[in-house]
């Protein structure tokens, strides 16, 4: 393993390196997070700041799965042109000691980019609360559950690729064959919510799969599946009631007659030291002049309004702040360990001289992946036109014939007179 270390290091440290650039990169150019320079107006930035941090980027996920799939054609063409297959397995490393090698380096490779990433994210956000005199107490606590849960994905995606990538000989179509495999298997379970019912017996299951296969499935943090509508009713609905009391009453003496933080969140905050509910209340005391009062009044309203849209937006994040639930990471994580331990076990098993899979078993691996997708698909197509059960079973019948098909022509002799 120390030969394939020195071999390999510098490359994967170059890898890692690039990656941690794309992918801070990406998002200073998009602008997802990195453009608050300074607070201004804490009763919108501070929640919207939140939001932003505390969320799992989509886009980083992508970026990393297109960087493995980059490395790994570039690493097999390279033994490819270099030694091949056939030098690789004379070498004097033991094959499961060069697949645990690998496939630490990969995880290594997926993992540390993204955990680097938010760090800085989380720096990047305290520096810009410091600068503000703002101090917010949980915000470690709210972004660490993102990072294990970010990494029990990738870990996921990389178990399932790689899995595939042992049992394909061909270093190129090891890459294409997984690629197909994990979008034949994330597209039929993704399409699951026509096979199981939302709001049936079966919606639990299906709301498993959706999470199981999807970050962004459920409410994320204040960018899933909101009803804005509704939320801006509500909030439309809060400010006219502070502006009537405003108008109800002539005597209004404090932010308090307007509003008392009946929607706060109870996250807790603090501005130069105290709870940032205080910046509110402070409003310069009024005149004796007529027009004075009525500044000073008009000052109160707008504390009110400030006040409890910061504590409605905060309210927001707080009740769409679920992250995926714990039994969902724990599936993420015990399913890669399966599939990487799996991989392990395979590597010391594979027979070389196989010319399309390694082992008979995988042509049945994609037969079945075909036939769900075909289910899924065939379902999805028809549920809109009322399908019945007659029809259903024909689409299974179907599945079924083509799984069988599949794995009749991916036997190599056959695929050989193709």
């Amino acid at each position: 393993m120390k030969k394939l270390f020195k071999q390999e290091w510098k490359f994967y440290l170059v890898a890692s390196l690039l990656l941690g650039v794309v992918l801070i990169g990406y998002n200073l150019f998009e602008g997802y997070l990195f453009y608050y320079w300074r607070m201004t107006d804490i009763a919108w930035e501070i929640p919207g700041l939140m939001k932003e941090m505390c969320c799992v980027p989509m886009a980083n996920i992508w970026i990393t799965a297109a960087a493995y799939i980059i490395i790994k054609f570039y690493r097999y063409w390279r033994e490819r042109n270099g030694y091949g297959r056939e030098f690789l397995v004379m070498l004097p490393i033991k094959t499961r000691e060069r697949e645990i090698f690998y496939i630490l380096a990969d995880v290594g490779f997926i993992s540390i980019p993204n955990i680097v990433y938010w760090i800085l994210v989380w720096r990047y956000g305290v520096s810009v609360l410091s600068d503000a005199d703002i101090e917010i107490p949980w915000l470690l606590s709210a972004i660490l559950p993102l990072v294990v849960v970010e990494i029990a994905y990738l870990l996921m995606l990389f178990a399932v690729s790689r899995f595939i990538e042992s049992l394909i000989v061909n270093g190129v179509w090891k890459i294409i064959g997984a690629i197909a495999a994990v979008a034949l298997l994330f597209g039929s379970l993704y399409m699951s919510e026509d096979i199981f019912s939302v709001g049936g017996k079966t919606e639990e299951i299906y709301y498993f799969l959706q999470d199981f296969v999807s970050l962004d499935g459920r409410n994320f943090y204040g960018n899933g599946n909101r009803d804005y509508e509704s939320e801006w009713e509500e909030y439309t609905r809060y400010m006219e009631e502070i502006g009537s009391k405003f108008f109800a009453s002539e005597e209004i003496n404090k932010v308090t007659d307007l509003y008392n933080g009946e929607w706060s969140s109870g996250l807790e905050v603090l501005y130069n030291g105290e709870p940032i509910e205080k910046t509110f209340l402070m409003v310069e005391a009024k005149g004796t002049e007529e027009a004075e009062k009525s500044e000073y009044q008009m000052k109160l309203r707008q504390a009110a309004f400030d006040w409890a849209s910061y504590d409605f937006e905060m309210k927001q994040f707080g009740e769409y702040g679920t992250i995926p639930e714990s039994y969902i990471v724990w599936a993420n994580l015990v399913f890669s360990l399966f599939l990487i331990i799996l991989t392990v076990y395979l590597a010391g098993k594979r027979e070389y001289s196989k010319s399309m899979f390694y082992f008979n078993f995988a042509k049945y691996i994609f037969a079945v992946l075909i036939g769900c997708i075909v289910i899924a698909v065939g379902f999805a197509v028809g549920e809109g036109n009322g399908q019945t059960i007659w029809q259903r079973l024909l689409i299974v019948f179907s599945a079924i014939c083509l799984a069988g098909l599949c794995s009749y022509y991916l036997t190599p002799e056959h695929n050989a007179k193709l």
